[in-house]
């Protein structure tokens, strides 16, 4: 197998990648491995299944479509197994029209507040997987 030497690795990571071993039971070597993995497969994955997804999902809804006008005034629900997990509505309405420009309005505010604070070197992902790991 192939081997590859790491130099100058910050002590703050080395000490977060020593504690991830020992959280998950294997050698500093193949928490290497399969922070490596990770890294390297998600990429691959991050460009292909949303695409494929997507492309699955267009072709199991083109029979489903719904033409605004058929729309009742206040929408129409959506069920999964009887149960109502969504309302579709109708963007055209003065009313809905309005309560989504704030929505988007509140969203690209949100958004904006968050990106000024979020540490630079850390990704969301990163930040999602390390707070899993504290659980």
């Amino acid at each position: 197998m192939p081997t590859i030497t790491v130099k100058n690795i910050p002590s703050d990571l080395y000490e977060h990648l020593k504690q991830s071993a020992k959280d998950n039971r294997r050698s500093i070597n193949s928490e290497i491995i399969v922070c490596i993995e990770r890294a390297v497969r998600s990429r691959s994955a991050d460009s292909e299944a949303p695409v494929a997804r997507g492309q699955q999902l267009r072709e199991q809804t083109t029979g489903y479509l719904i033409d605004t006008d058929e729309l009742a005034a206040d929408g129409v629900d959506i069920t999964h197994h009887g149960r109502v997990i969504g309302r579709v509505v109708s963007a055209n309405s003065a009313p809905i029209a309005q309560d989504l420009a704030r929505v988007w309005a509140d969203l690209d505010q949100l958004a904006a507040e968050i990106g000024a604070r979020w540490p630079a070197h850390l990704s969301a992902a990163d930040a999602v997987s390390e707070q899993r790991r504290n659980l």
